[in-house]
């Protein structure tokens, strides 16, 4: 009767077990659902960042490039700079050359206006000579051929100084007009250059921040897209807990299932058993009885048998006691005789020695 009802209550027990299973199922489905659309919002937004991250990243070649190619530009435009530094350089190096000829030249100019003004002297001292002298003819057409030399030579160094003169003028207004020409070219220079350095220095600049704030966004993006990465893995984790789970839920649904249907035939083979082992054991117990009173006489029987046996044991060991006593006192007269007779012998060995 006990054995039933604890197999009636483990049969309520695993039905009980059963309803929490299927109710557990059910709340694992709906947090599977709920987990799976999770999931499914997760890759989309994953996928839309993935593309923005992509974007973000042409975009930063496209800016890499522009950059590399404005780098490019500025090293030419330094370049043409000191081309133009270098030609501006040269020219001033003919032009001071330039100088320095027509700072000779008029030296020599000054020195052939001198030398013609020491023949005009001269020619004036050979003039007056010519008057003073009277006396002689030939002295006269010496100092007139003389004199006649001088006036050529005279008028050839005033031509040739007007030459001079005129080639003088020509060089320095060449030289002024060379200065103002490089004057020019020099100041176009320095302005394109600047304003390309200016120009170049605010597209770099911007190109910078842009690409400093591409830079930032890219890495916010990948940290994002990091994060996102590891929810949805956690969250998959999670949906593949929640389904091994559920299995396991459902496999012990199934069990219970099982189980009931086997507990059902179980309490049916117990209780057919249960009368066959009543049966058998109200048989059992009037054998039981019998044997018991035989076995109470056959230990009445013995306990008398073990007590005679108990003290003939206790006689057996005073007596061995005893004999114990009387074998020591033996053996310690035997010592005794021993030590006697060593000393005997040495006593006998001394009187012979």
């Amino acid at each position: 009767s006990v054995s039933l009802l604890k197999i009636r209550d483990t049969i309520l027990s695993y039905e009980r077990l059963v309803a929490v299973n299927k109710s557990h199922c059910e709340l694992l489905r709906g947090k599977i659902k709920k987990m799976e659309s999770k999931v499914s919002g997760l890759q989309k937004e994953l996928s839309e960042t993935k593309e923005v991250k992509s974007q973000l990243e042409h975009q930063k070649v496209d800016w890499e490039r522009e950059f590399s190619r404005l780098r490019f530009t500025l090293k030419q435009e330094e370049e043409n700079r000191r081309n133009a530094n270098m030609l501006y350089e040269k020219m001033r190096a003919q032009l001071r050359r330039k100088e320095d000829k027509y700072s000779k030249e008029v030296v020599v100019t000054q020195r052939l206006a001198l030398t013609l003004r020491a023949l005009e002297m001269k020619l004036k001292t050979e003039r007056s000579h010519l008057s003073q002298v009277s006396d002689s003819g030939r002295k006269a057409k010496d100092l007139l051929r003389k004199y006649h030399m001088l006036q050529d030579e005279i008028a050839m160094l005033r031509l040739e100084i007007d030459a001079m003169k005129n080639q003088h003028r020509a060089k320095e207004e060449n030289y002024f007009e060379d200065i103002e020409i490089l004057k020019v070219k020099n100041d176009n220079l320095q302005k394109e250059v600047k304003l390309t350095e200016e120009t170049l220095t605010q597209t770099i600049s911007h190109c910078t921040g842009q690409l400093n704030a591409l830079t930032a966004e890219n890495t916010m993006l990948n940290s994002k897209l990091e994060n996102k990465k590891d929810s949805k893995q956690r969250l998959e984790t999670e949906v593949k807990s929640y389904r091994s789970r559920l299995a396991a839920a459902l496999h012990d649904h199934d069990q219970g299932q099982t189980s009931k249907r086997d507990l059902e035939l179980a309490f049916q083979r117990a209780k057919e058993e249960w009368l066959c082992l009543q049966d058998k054991m109200e048989s059992d117990v009037a054998h039981l009885k019998e044997n018991n009173e035989m076995l109470s006489q056959q230990l009445s029987a013995a306990e008398s048998e073990f007590n005679k046996l108990k003290i003939k044991l206790h006689h057996t060991r005073d007596d061995l006691r005893e004999k114990t006593l009387t074998l020591e006192r033996a053996q310690r007269d035997l010592s005794q005789a021993e030590c006697q007779k060593q000393e005997i012998e040495h006593m006998y060995q001394n009187e012979q020695g």
